[in-house]
């Protein structure tokens, strides 16, 4: 597994998501409500967030770190979208 830079405290950032393919991520209303539960879970106590978009393909955030510790929900969300299709060869 490849390792990841460490974010600097105090330093701004601009992170973004994709779909593989540029397949949607946000497929119903209630799967942006769960990423946003998630981003207000693990992200918001160590950040300050400046802008952020979530498109059905893509999720943008501009942000400021306020810790060197960060951990973002993408692990949580892709296991939260891929529960639906749990079996399912896709």
């Amino acid at each position: 597994m490849q390792d990841h830079p460490k974010l600097i405290p105090g330093r701004f950032y601009h992170i973004y998501n994709r779909g593989i393919n540029s397949c949607a991520i946000f497929r119903e209303e209630d799967n942006y409500r769960h990423f946003l539960w998630l981003y207000g879970k693990h992200v918001a106590p160590v950040v300050e967030t400046y802008a952020w978009a979530l498109l059905p393909t893509l999720t943008l955030t501009g942000f400021k770190t306020l810790s060197g510790l960060l951990a973002m929900p993408r692990t949580g969300y892709r296991y939260y979208l891929s529960l639906p299709f749990a079996g399912v060869k896709l």
